[in-house]
């Protein structure tokens, strides 16, 4: 990622990021969605997505909606996932897991534009004390760590969250 970080710097921080965490659409996870213009954040919500039928189905609406509810931005951020297998009383089973990295494919197959891929590993490092774990809070801070990579490569120092990102990923 800090690759691509350093090669996309100025239109990270300069123009519309749209960052995705993942989701095929369960009963208990959409896809939370974080659109940041110029460095700032601009929208965020969930992408709903109904449950209950096929993950195919469920896949197909998730393209129409990127690709009828939002417009292209200049850098996809979507979160990079490991490619393993859970174990059976794990809630990462093999099938979840997979329909993850297919709702990922999904997401990045609907636009030709740069897409960067951050580990949970580098977005959580960033999350406060008191951060509360949701889809869409975990799309801020997918948006948010490229953001904050970003602005040492364009700035030589690292953007910190203000206080309107930090209240909205903590509040319940």
């Amino acid at each position: 990622m800090d690759q691509a970080v350093a090669i996309y710097g100025h239109t990270i921080l300069h123009g519309q990021v749209l960052a995705i965490d993942p989701s095929s659409g369960s009963e208990k996870s959409q896809p939370g969605y974080a659109i940041y213009q110029a460095g700032e954040l601009i929208d965020c919500g969930l992408i709903n997505i109904k449950w209950g039928d096929a993950v195919a189905n469920r896949l197909y609406r998730l393209a129409s909606s990127l690709r009828e509810d939002f417009k292209q931005p200049d850098i996809l951020v979507v979160e990079h996932l490991a490619p393993f297998m859970g174990e059976g009383k794990s809630f990462f089973s093999t099938r979840n897991v997979i329909s993850l990295h297919q709702s990922v494919g999904v997401i990045m197959s609907i636009w030709d534009v740069p897409v960067l891929a951050v580990s949970p590993r580098s977005w959580q490092a960033l999350t406060p004390d008191n951060y509360v774990k949701s889809d869409q809070n975990d799309a801020i801070m997918l948006g948010w760590t490229v953001i904050h990579k970003a602005s040492l490569y364009e700035c030589g120092e690292f953007k910190d969250l203000n206080d309107q990102l930090i209240e909205l990923i903590t509040k319940d």
